[in-house]
């Protein structure tokens, strides 16, 4: 039966938590006993899906410097991931939630035997889509209850706070939509989230406790309520673990839905009691403020004032009025009107004694801005305020713009900016505009007014833009805004190196080789580099030709090669930040040949008649393989005398006839088949 109620709760509680959430993760974080504690809620099934598959990377920066001049340590870098199965199952805690945390992480890996002691259980019937969606809905619903089970599932980390510390940097990377999630904690700017007021109505012999919960539902998932009969020495739990307030997350006009209220009654009406109030927090523990009440019992007022309409005059007074209910007349001393100029905090006095018949009154304004509330006094000094209205003196005039507008982009991906304010009364913030084209409409990215005199943005580092663009302008609290402040461009720190250009033609004739090529499609290059090797020869790249942006080449004729070697070109470009790019892909040309070499230099002839035989010498620069040597006599056709080895330069021909004519010519031939021109025909006539 436990297990059934649980389900049900589970199911219930999940539908309501997730209505109208778009984002991956909640984050939530706290610092308490020299310690900062980080949570990830995931806000969706994928997104706990992808936290559960250890999908993501934790880094914790420690962040030390100036504003302009920052200095980043990191200090953790992890992956965001459960502890292991077995390990976690052997080391089960005796909480509850651990046993809890296990399953919703481990589910489908677990043994039917372990599973049938949990919501997962066979009886229950459920698809593999139902499970996976309880496990989801009971991981936000329970596990927030113990730090443990956070930590262990892979979804929270906690570190100590060195000396010192100024700014944590925490980033987790990348969510299920390729995000990079990012959280500034200041240390010495931290204070615990508020609690709301307990509020005590004293009947006869019983009280009636009562707290709103809606505005404080970012910090607090519950409350703790305790009772102390000592004068605070010790506390009694009223409730076991918890109490909840489910219905103020409707979006229902109905006040009542938006606090919780609990009947205590007393022994007698003079017994002294102190009642506290503390939040259940989303790390697994109790807030660090509480509220107290006490009081001795008597019957009180139990309703505020309710403003209906606050009017504006041309003579600065605010004519507010309001509505009370008369069953509280005979309780009532007077009505009083506070005011401010900053909501929800110092209030003063502005009228008192006012009959409790008044439904109306004029005041006149002190601020430009005035937050008035109607204040119902009792007869036992008991106070309630009605809800703040905001009444404005007229004022058309803008505020100025903003000094001094400044930033950088760290290696990160934050942009760190800085302003100088103003100290105008009326003024409300700044809004931030934000784009990525220089001529481009720039979107405000924020939909409340900063406080300035600093904001850090993320940027994305994986995108190709270079360029970030920001402005900013003032905005006062009747809604006036300044103009803009000049556009500030901050160039993002460039980690990826550029695009190498393309090589797109490469020709050859028998005296040179031609190429040409395409630009880098990177807009921040900034030189080229063209590189030549002699293939199967150079091991190494020879810078032949560079060029800036500025005095761009697209062609090079290559003049300086050999026939019968061949080439091959390849490019680099390096961008404003100094990164080098690969080479680009290599094209390799040969000259044209067209197998004709260059002559010999001379081929003489010297008939020596003693003997009867002619001498052949020759000069020939290159290395052919052979000599064809070609003898003709008188009227006979030339014929192929003899194949001489190419080292030979001189070759005699004997056992020749005197009175006769001979006629030689000479070619080289090369291993590839080549063959150089024939000599010029010699004639010799033997004596």
């Amino acid at each position: 039966m436990k297990k059934i109620v649980l389900f049900i709760a589970v199911s219930l509680w999940g539908n309501l938590f997730l209505h109208g959430q778009k984002a991956d993760y909640q984050i939530h974080y706290k610092i308490a006993n020299n310690q900062v504690w980080v949570r990830w809620e995931p806000k969706s099934l994928p997104a706990f899906q992808h936290a559960v598959n250890g999908n993501m990377t934790l880094e914790v920066y420690q962040v030390s410097g100036t504003i302009t001049d920052p200095q980043f340590r990191r200090i953790t870098q992890q992956p965001a991931q459960p502890l292991d199965i077995n390990e976690w199952k052997n080391n089960l805690t005796a909480s509850t939630w651990d046993t809890i945390a296990v399953t919703c992480v481990y589910g489908d890996q677990l043994d039917k035997a372990f599973l049938n002691e949990t919501f997962l259980a066979d009886e229950y019937g459920d698809s593999k889509e139902e499970a996976w969606n309880n496990r989801f809905q009971a991981y936000n619903f329970f596990i927030r209850n113990d730090w443990s089970a956070i930590q262990r599932s892979g979804m929270g980390h906690s570190w100590n706070i060195d000396n010192g510390a100024g700014t944590y940097v925490v980033k987790l990377f990348p969510t299920p939509s390729g995000d990079t999630l990012a959280l500034d904690i200041n240390v010495p700017e931290y204070a615990a989230p508020a609690i709301p007021e307990l509020k005590a109505v004293y009947k006869d012999r019983w009280i009636e406790l009562e707290w709103r919960t809606l505005e404080y539902r970012a910090d607090f998932f519950a409350w703790t309520l305790e009772r102390s009969n000592d004068a605070g020495q010790s506390w009694q739990q009223m409730f076991d673990p918890y109490i909840m307030n489910i219905y103020d997350t409707l979006e229902r006009e109905s006040d009542a839905l938006k606090s919780l209220s609990h009947k205590d009654y007393l022994r007698e009406n003079e017994e002294d009691v102190i009642y506290r109030l503390r939040g259940k927090d989303y790390l697994g523990g109790v807030s660090e403020r509480s509220s107290l009440v006490s009081k001795e019992g008597h019957e009180d007022i139990t309703l505020s004032p309710q403003i209906t309409q606050t009017i504006q005059t041309d003579s600065n007074y605010a004519v507010i009025q309001w509505e009370y209910d008369v069953k509280f007349y005979r309780l009532l001393k007077e009505f009083r009107i506070v005011a401010t100029d900053t909501t929800g905090k110092n209030y003063r006095t502005v009228m008192d004694g006012i009959d409790p018949s008044a439904r109306e009154v004029a005041v006149f304004m002190k601020f430009r801005s005035n937050f008035y509330r109607v204040q119902a006094v009792s007869k036992l000094g008991t106070v309630l305020s009605s809800f703040e209205s905001l009444v404005m003196m007229f004022d058309a005039d803008p505020p100025a713009v903003p000094g001094n507008f400044t930033g950088f982009i760290d290696s990160t991906g934050l942009t760190h900016l800085n302003w100088v304010t103003s100290n105008e009364e009326d003024l409300a913030g700044y809004y931030l505009f934000k784009g990525y084209f220089k001529d481009g409409e720039l979107a405000m990215i924020t939909p409340d007014p900063l406080s300035g005199p600093n904001h850090t943005d993320t940027v994305d580092m994986e995108t190709g833009n270079e360029w970030v663009y920001y402005k900013l302008r003032s905005v006062d609290t009747r809604g006036n805004g300044s103009a803009f402040t000049p556009l500030l461009a901050l160039k993002k720190p460039d980690i990826y190196p550029p695009a190498a250009p393309r090589i797109v033609e490469a020709k050859s004739n028998i005296h040179s080789i031609h190429l040409r090529w395409t630009t880098s499609p990177s807009p921040d290059v900034e030189e080229y580099r063209l590189y030549r090797k002699v293939m199967d020869e150079d091991m190494d790249w020879t810078q032949v030709l560079s060029f800036n942006k500025d005095e761009f080449y697209d062609t090079y004729i290559d003049s300086l090669v050999e026939t019968g070697k061949a080439y091959a070109y390849t490019m680099q470009v390096t961008d404003d930040d100094g990164l080098v790019s690969e080479f680009c892909q290599p094209v390799s040309r040969r000259l044209k040949d067209y197998g004709v070499r260059s002559p010999i230099e001379s081929f003489t002839a010297q008939a020596d008649t003693s003997i009867r035989s002619i001498v052949l010498q020759w000069m020939y620069d290159q290395s052919p393989r052979e000599y064809y040597l070609y003898r003709g006599q008188n009227e006979k056709p030339m014929a192929l005398l003899k194949v001489l080895s190419g080292d030979k330069i001189e070759y005699r021909d004997t056992q020749l006839k005197a009175g006769e004519t001979y006629k030689y010519v000479l070619r080289a031939v090369f291993p590839n088949g080549n063959v150089s021109p024939f000599t010029p025909t010699l004639e010799v006539t033997l004596e």
